[in-house]
Order: structure tokens, then C-alpha cells, then sequence
């Protein structure tokens, strides 16, 4: 009986093991392509005031930025870095 139980947990501990390996293979995988994209803004429309005072509707449009990969790194790590709050 305790043979059987000692079995079942390292058969389960290395079944999780493995999966865990998996999912962190998929996120590694991801997070470099997300990376190596360009970042895609929507900015909102607004109005502008011409010279003369009168109001003119800029309307809102994509604004497609490409960081280095490097720049894009160092804010992957500020977003997914636990920081302790007071």
C-alpha cells in the first residue's frame, strides 16, 4: 500500500513536470514573436483649433510603432516583474 502510493506520486510529479515544461516552451515561443512585431496604437480622433479659432475634426487612425528588440524586452520584463507594493 505504501509502495503504491510513493509510485503514484512520482508518476504524477513527472507527468506535471513535463506538462509544466511544455506550456513554459509554448510561452517562451510567444512572447518572441510578440516581441519581434511592430506595436499597433489607435489614437482618438480630436479636434483641432485652426489659426482663425474655428474647429476642425481630426479623426482617429493607426499608428503602427517597431521598437528595437531590445527596448521591447526591457518593458516585457517591467510589465511581468513582481515588484512588492506597499
Amino acid at each position: 500500500m505504501k509502495t503504491k502510493k510513493i509510485l503514484i506520486i512520482i508518476t504524477l510529479s513527472i507527468a506535471l513536470n513535463s506538462f509544466s515544461q511544455q506550456l513554459n516552451d509554448v510561452k517562451k515561443s510567444e512572447i518572441v514573436q510578440n516581441l519581434n512585431a511592430p506595436t499597433k496604437i489607435w489614437v482618438n480622433g480630436f479636434w483641432e483649433i485652426q489659426k482663425n479659432g474655428t474647429k476642425h475634426w481630426k479623426k482617429g487612425y493607426w499608428f503602427y510603432e517597431e521598437r528595437s528588440f531590445q527596448r521591447q524586452s526591457e518593458l516585457l520584463k517591467l510589465k511581468t516583474t513582481n515588484r512588492p507594493k506597499a
